[in-house]
């Protein structure tokens, strides 16, 4: 009998079962990662402009925006990002600027900054809290504002620190088709 449950053949039969279930396991929890990393990082394109979602933006409703984003930290809420996309217009800086100044606010000078290859006009106020940033461009008839409103000034360091990453990940990721 004690042969019977202690065989070499038995142990081999049940060390095959075993790896099998684990190799499933396995693979299942990598798929589970991979779905969860996919919905969390994805790649999205709106007439014209591709960018990255990455963890920690979620998207709301904005009259004032084509597409609007909140970026968070640990509960606490980093910024926005309104993405705008208007028709060709060689003077929307010189007006922006114009309506900025006029409600009080300092605007440093524009200043390009090159994302992915393509140029874009940087704009950015000074001297307030809350920073507005503006990157402008134009490409295919079309003008593409990127205004980021930056409300890091009033939070500790450590989820500062992981705000700013998180929007350096969405601001490096803009392309221009």
């Amino acid at each position: 009998m004690a042969n019977k449950f202690f065989s070499y053949s038995f142990q081999v039969e049940r060390t095959k079962k075993t790896g099998i279930i684990f190799v499933i396991f396995v693979v299942v929890l990598l798929v589970g990662a991979y779905f969860f990393y996919k919905t969390k990082n994805n790649n999205t394109s709106f007439n014209g402009i591709s960018y990255n979602i990455v963890f920690g933006i979620n998207e709301f409703e904005s009259n004032d925006c084509d597409k609007a984003y909140r970026i968070n930290s640990e509960k606490r809420t980093c910024g926005t990002i309104c993405i705008n996309i208007l028709k060709q217009d060689q003077n929307y800086e010189k007006e922006l600027r114009k309506n900025m100044e006029k409600n009080g606010f300092i605007l440093a000078d524009t200043t390009n900054k090159k994302i992915n290859n393509y140029n874009w006009n940087y704009i950015k106020t000074s001297g307030v809290d809350p920073k507005i940033n503006y990157y402008i461009s134009n490409k295919s008839n079309k003008t593409y504002v990127v205004e980021y409103i930056d409300q890091t000034s009033y939070l500790p360091k450590k989820i500062k620190s992981s705000c700013n990453e998180t929007t350096k990940k969405l601001l490096t990721s803009f392309k221009v088709k």
